[in-house]
């Protein structure tokens, strides 16, 4: 698949996509027009975020680097994602608060946005993957259990809209969930990760 996201011009090729994703999954579709939050501002993207209902991940959760001194070391102490890419944040977020009311316990998100400079201090992944294309987040949870409950709900959103392309990666007690990347829909196992190994259907 392209890099469709790289560039605000390929962005707007899979505008409409994005806008069917969202509101499968309870969004507003006006939430793909961002011309009203200003590009780079901590402030705008809190704003957005509260904007289209995001309930249970602050944006200090979202904007501050796991690895903060290699953000450091590539010149970043917060990482806002680039405007085009708000939506792919925004459903990434909604999918972190579906789960979170599925679970019922607290979930925190480790990662979202990280640039290729940062990214490539702490992954092997190149310009392709999630995270220097903010479509997703590594979602850590409190035990295996809700762990189990929240990987069953993402499995249940790919299999009925199987346009939200989810890139599901499975660890004893995290989930990495991806939205439409430019990968595709996919998944992997990390060494934690003891059931049953079962791909997306």
């Amino acid at each position: 698949m392209s890099e469709f996201h790289v560039t605000p011009e390929a962005a707007l090729n899979r505008i409409e996509a994005v806008r069917e994703s969202g509101e499968f999954l309870g969004l507003d579709g006006s939430f793909v027009d961002t011309d009203v939050y200003a590009p780079g501002s901590r402030d705008d993207f809190e704003n957005y975020l509260f904007d289209f209902g995001i309930e249970f991940f602050t944006i200090d959760e979202v904007v501050t680097p796991h690895k903060k001194s290699k953000a450091k070391q590539a010149g970043f102490t917060e990482l806002v994602p680039p405007l085009h890419l708000w939506p792919w944040s925004l459903l990434v977020l909604r999918v972190g608060d579906l789960m979170r009311d599925h679970v019922g316990n607290s979930i925190r998100i480790r990662n979202l946005y990280r640039p290729m400079s940062y990214n490539r201090l702490v992954a092997t992944s190149g310009i392709k993957s999630d995270h220097p294309n903010a479509c997703s987040g590594d979602f850590d949870f409190s035990s295996t259990d809700d762990r189990r409950a929240a990987e069953q709900l993402v499995r249940e959103l790919s299999r009925d809209h199987p346009g939200l392309e989810i890139s599901l990666g499975l660890g004893g007690k995290t989930l990495h969930v991806g939205i439409m990347s430019p990968k595709g829909k996919r998944h992997w196992f990390y060494k934690s990760y003891k059931d049953k190994r079962v791909g997306l259907q």
